[in-house]
């Protein structure tokens, strides 16, 4: 994730998550498409939270899983290539 947004994860006060360093290289066609391009630095997000607990987990299906306080966090940002949908427990769903 941008740096940007991870400073608004440190400043707020959710829970299930760490944030190391990352690094980002740019394959060849992404300097062929746009040379001059300037990527902004990134993080490492490390969901580590426990479902119905934090506010980020993991579900099963390897699915993010955020509290509606970490979306209303995350959609202050840009969600564009994002599908957002409810989660459903599997226990709800009938497994």
């Amino acid at each position: 994730m941008t740096q940007r947004v991870a400073d608004a994860l440190v400043e707020s006060s959710l829970t299930g998550f760490h944030l190391d360093a990352a690094e980002v290289t740019k394959t060849d066609e992404f300097v062929e498409m746009d040379p001059d391009r300037k990527l902004p630095p990134f993080r490492w997000l490390r969901v580590e939270g426990w479902l119905g607990f934090d506010d980020l987990a993991i579900a099963a299906d390897h699915r993010l899983v955020v509290s509606e306080r970490g979306l209303a966090l995350f959609q202050s940002f840009n969600l564009n290539y994002c599908d957002i949908s409810p989660y459903i427990p599997p226990t709800a769903a009938g497994m």
